[in-house]
């Protein structure tokens, strides 16, 4: 399997319930993408194809409504050629294809209490050297009949196109964190990190090198957002969880 993400925001209105108390981003980053259409770009021509030619996409839905949640997925195809395969994986893999309207099942929910977050993952695989375009919606819902919100997912799978890849730059391990996590870099030089509450206040600063192990014993648990400064002012944004 192989990760090739590169994120476009295109705002579209769907018929949901208006719950702007989830969200929905790509694992990693923290652009909240519910409610709007993600665009992968993917040309297996610029690098490796990856095993089985399956590309994965790693989203992360965060519940805010106040009350803990048992979700289900509904996958539909919005246009999709024929010759595409396509899975929805948490706890184990579902695998909807060819119907063009699939729910996960009611006895194998995605879990997250309120103030937390899980990962879900959408796996795709285009038929092998055919330029196309596939355009999936994915709604969350507790009955896949009342949405609460959505995300389009559009794959641009375009021979010869210089393919944008997600690499990430810097790692933080362990991620959800208890006591303590460590910043590193992949050989960039770090100046400053930041760690700000989701209430924007600045909860930790401090200028590092390439690593750093910092101690969260007395941080509260939830959600954080690190602000990682490179010494040629590159910025980074990733998210922290915290879970004593």
């Amino acid at each position: 399997m192989k990760k090739i993400v590169l994120t476009t925001a295109i705002f579209s209105f769907f018929t949901l319930l208006g719950n702007s108390q989830i969200e929905i981003n790509v694992e990693g980053q923290t652009t909240d993408i519910s409610g709007t259409a993600l665009d992968i770009n993917i040309d297996p021509s610029s690098g490796s194809i990856p095993s089985l030619g399956e590309y994965v996409v790693d989203l992360e839905i965060h519940n805010n409504t106040g009350v803990n949640k048992s979700w289900r997925v509904t996958r539909k195809k919005l246009s999709v050629p024929d010759q595409w395969v396509d899975k929805v994986c948490f706890l184990t893999c579902f695998s909807p294809s060819p119907l063009d309207v699939y729910c996960t099942p009611s006895n194998t929910p995605l879990v997250v209490n309120n103030g937390s977050s899980a990962v879900f993952y959408l796996h795709f695989t285009p038929e092998e050297a055919v330029a196309a375009t596939a355009t999936y919606r994915y709604y969350v819902s507790g009955d896949c009949a009342t949405f609460e919100d959505s995300v389009d997912i559009r794959f641009n799978y375009t021979l010869g196109l210089k393919t944008t890849k997600l690499n990430p730059t810097f790692d933080i391990a362990p991620n959800p964190a208890n006591d303590c996590t460590v910043i590193s870099s992949n050989g960039v030089e770090i100046s400053n990190v930041k760690i700000v509450d989701v209430l924007g206040n600045v909860v930790y600063t401090e200028e590092i090198s390439e690593s750093k192990k910092i101690d969260l014993s007395d941080f509260k648990n939830g959600i954080y957002f690190i602000t990682i400064e490179t010494a040629d002012a590159k910025i980074s944004n990733r998210k922290l969880i915290i879970r004593h």
